[in-house]
């Protein structure tokens, strides 16, 4: 039997997609999330949105991945979109697991899970339809 801490111990190392940290060399962020607070909303509520197509994007501070798509994410949030992104700030609580694609289909949060951050998903009409992760993946959606 695998010890518990050991699963989080490996979730930590690989969440991010092979790094937490932030580099010291990248520029500074021109956007802060405080701009989209309007557009934050906890996990809890992914499938409780008025919207019927929108965007769920996962992300922690920490993660380098997250602060290269950061000043993007925003802009594309706060642009009026077609199809809306909503926030969730990555936490410990939120359920991991290793395939996305079991995540489609799921009607219910208890269906639902990350692979690590960030990680987009998009919910049409109360169904979870696509779940990305990883930085070129989203940006491949998004822009």
């Amino acid at each position: 039997m695998r010890h518990p801490s050991i699963f989080l111990l490996s979730f930590f190392l690989v969440s991010c997609f092979h790094g937490n940290e932030v580099s010291s060399t990248s520029a500074p962020p021109s956007h802060t999330y405080t701009e989209v607070a309007a557009f934050s909303i906890a996990w809890e509520g992914i499938f409780s949105l008025k919207e019927t197509d929108y965007y769920i994007y996962v992300y922690f501070p920490g993660c380098s991945h997250c602060q290269s798509l950061k000043n993007d994410v925003i802009d594309y949030a706060l642009s009026d979109p077609q199809i809306p992104l909503y926030f969730v700030l990555g936490s410990k609580d939120i359920p991991k697991g290793t395939n996305p694609d079991k995540t489609l289909g799921a009607t219910s949060l208890d269906e639902v899970f990350i692979v690590g951050w960030p990680s987009l998903i998009e919910i049409k009409t109360k169904v979870l339809i696509k779940h990305l992760i990883g930085t070129a993946a989203i940006r491949s959606e998004l822009f």
